[in-house]
């Protein structure tokens, strides 16, 4: 389809994203900027993202429920169900 070189298309991509309505480019930017290269992580590594992920899991369902008024857990409550 492109016989282009890969600089070039890269040129008509952004150009194209240019045309587009400023919500639908701040959409694109977002979604690459957040769009990051896998790597192989380490088993350490994956312990920790399990971690963080687990986290921010647990953050937002904080936020979440301060939001629409819904009672949490007490900790005494959580460490008891274990």
């Amino acid at each position: 389809m492109f016989r282009e070189t890969n600089h070039t298309v890269t040129e008509a991509i952004i150009n194209l994203v240019r045309t587009l309505p400023e919500r639908e480019q701040k959409i694109i930017a977002k979604t690459l900027n957040t769009t990051k290269p896998t790597k192989k992580l380490s088993k350490k590594e994956k312990k920790t993202q399990e971690v963080l992920n687990d986290i921010a899991e647990g953050l937002r369902e904080i936020k979440e429920a301060k939001r629409t008024g819904k009672k949490m857990m007490t900790l005494d409550e959580a460490l008891n169900e274990l």
